[in-house]
Formats: structure tokens, sequence, C-alpha cells
């Protein structure tokens, strides 16, 4: 991920971190509790949106208009250099990375002060975000080892 392109991100964007508002016509959003922000891959944000707040049935079969609306939003503000192929690529191992935040930030959850309901919603989280890098097949972002047939 060092050799892709990065921006500013939210670190923990999820959708209890959204606020919209109730005008139909043109809808406006506010991110909330920017705590974890930092320089990263634009990628990472999206994917832990879309892995870790949204179920399964809901998202499943419609990774490739996820893809592409991601992609042409970038294209039409003005990134360029930047393929479909790339936003695929950069999906992944966005998807990749996800899955260790809820395993890093579980480590919150082990202390005797943390409840039931802070260990079960981290659970959770790695279980979403496996389960998205899986549906991905995320592991197609990695360099195929010499030897190793499982590519």
């Amino acid at each position: 991920m060092s050799q892709r392109k990065w921006t500013l991100i939210h670190g923990d964007l999820r959708a209890d971190n959204l606020l919209f508002d109730a005008s139909a016509a043109a809808p406006k959003s506010v991110i909330l509790d920017w705590s974890w922000a930092a320089r990263g891959h634009a990628a990472v944000d999206v994917a832990f949106l879309v892995g870790g707040s949204t179920p399964v049935a809901q998202r499943t079969g419609h990774y490739v208009d996820f893809v592409q609306a991601w992609h042409a939003v970038l294209v039409a503000n003005g990134v360029d250099d930047y393929s479909l192929d790339d936003a695929w690529y950069d999906w992944r191992l966005a998807a990749l990375r996800c899955m260790t935040a809820g395993d890093a930030m579980h480590g919150f959850a082990s202390s005797d002060a943390a409840s039931t309901r802070v260990a079960l919603f981290m659970d959770d989280a790695i279980q979403r975000h496996a389960a998205f890098a899986l549906e991905l097949e995320a592991w197609r972002a990695l360099p195929d080892p010499a030897g190793f047939s499982a590519f």
C-alpha cells in the first residue's frame, strides 16, 4: 500500500460516524469523529464503510456499481491517471487492510473495564471485514509468491 497514492483519510469511517440531512433534493452529509484521521490510502475509508457498515445481503452483487461510482466521482473531481483497474486493485488492498483494523481495535476490548458489548462489536467488525475481503477476492491484490499454487 505504501506504493499507492495517498490522501487524508478518516480512518474509522462507519455508518455511525455519518449524519445526513432530510433534504431529498440536495442531501448533505457530515462526517463525525476524526480522531483516527491520518495520511492513508483513499480506498481504505470506502472499503471500511462498505465492508463494515453494509450488511452482506445489501452489498453482495453491487461491487461493480460501487467501484465504478467511486471511480467516476474521483475522475469527475480531477483525479487523473487512475484507471478503473487501479480502483479495483486498491479496493482489494483496502479490504485486506480493513481486516486488520477490527483485530487491532479488539485490544481495546481485552481490558477488564471493557464491556461485553464492546467485545461483541469488535468481533462483528472482524467478521464483516473478513467476509468483505473474501467477497472481493482481495487476495488477488497480493503478489503471487513463486511456487505457491493457491493463487
